[in-house]
C-alpha cells in the first residue's frame, strides 16, 4: 500500500523521512529548503550553501582530506616512527649475493666474492680460485698441488679487514689464523690465540700464568708447507 516497504507500513514520520530522503537523493532540494512536507507540515532542513555549489566542493575536499590522513596514519603506524617500510631489492648494509659467496678454501671462481672481511678471490688456473689476503704468481708452497697461480683477481674485495689473529690475539670469534701451519687453540673460555700446537691440560710457558689450556681447536689450520715442495 501507500507508504509500504520491505518490514511493513512507515508511520508519518517515517514517511516524512523517506520523501526527505527521495528529495535530497534526487536533488530536489528546493523543497528542503522551503521546509514543507506534502502533508504541509514545516520542518527544519539542514540548509545547503546557495549560488555557485561552494558549499558542497568544500565538503568534497574535506572529505578527501580526512582520507588522506587516515591513509597517512595506517603507513606510518605500519613501522616503527622515524623509519621506512624496507626495500624490497636488499637490506641495508648487506650485499645481495652474500649469501652465495665463497667461505674458507672453497672454489670461488664462479661465485667471484669472498664472505670473510678483506679477502680477495684470486685465480689459480681456469678450473680453480681461492679466497686469500694476498697473492703472488707462481707455485705456492702452502697449496696441496705445485700449479702456478695466475693470481688474476676475479670480482672485488670483500669490504673490512682480514679478522684472523696472530699469536699474542684473541681470535675466539675469527677463528683463524694468518700464519702458516698455526691453529686458533682455546685455553679456556675466555682466550684462545694461534699457536703450532698445543698440549691439553698443560700450561704454555709462553704464558704470563700457569693456567691450562683445554686446546680445543677453533676453526682450520692455516695451510703450511705442503708434502710436494721436499720433491722439488
Amino acid at each position: 500500500g501507500e507508504g509500504a516497504q520491505v518490514g511493513g507500513p512507515l508511520s508519518p514520520g517515517g514517511v516524512r523521512q523517506s520523501q526527505r530522503a527521495q528529495a535530497a537523493m534526487s536533488g530536489d532540494m528546493h523543497r528542503l529548503e522551503r521546509g514543507v512536507e506534502s502533508d504541509g507540515e514545516t520542518f527544519y532542513p539542514v540548509q545547503e550553501n546557495k549560488g555557485n555549489g561552494l558549499g558542497r566542493r568544500l565538503g568534497y575536499l574535506m572529505a578527501a582530506v580526512g582520507l588522506a590522513g587516515t591513509a597517512a596514519f595506517a603507513s606510518s603506524a605500519a613501522w616503527p616512527h622515524g623509519s621506512s617500510a624496507p626495500i624490497a631489492s636488499g637490506v641495508i648494509g648487506l650485499s645481495s649475493d652474500s649469501d652465495s659467496c665463497t667461505t674458507g678454501r672453497g672454489n670461488c671462481n664462479v661465485t667471484k666474492c669472498c664472505a670473510t672481511a678483506g679477502m680477495q678471490c684470486y685465480e689459480q688456473n681456469p678450473s680453480y680460485a681461492q679466497c686469500r689476503a694476498t697473492c703472488t704468481a707462481g707455485p705456492d708452497p702452502t697449496h696441496w698441488d705445485g700449479q702456478a697461480w695466475s693470481c688474476k683477481a676475479l670480482g672485488q674485495r670483500t669490504a673490512g679487514e682480514d679478522p684472523c689473529g696472530d699469536p699474542g690475539m684473541d681470535c675466539r670469534k675469527s677463528k683463524c689464523c694468518r700464519q702458516p701451519g698455526m691453529t686458533c687453540y682455546e685455553k679456556n673460555e675466555s682466550w684462545a690465540t694461534c699457536k703450532p700446537s698445543c698440549v691439553p691440560g698443560g700450561p704454555d710457558f709462553n704464558d704470563l700464568d700457569g693456567f691450562p689450556w683445554t686446546c680445543r681447536e677453533l676453526g682450520e689450520t692455516k695451510e703450511s708447507t705442503q708434502p710436494w715442495v721436499a720433491d722439488q
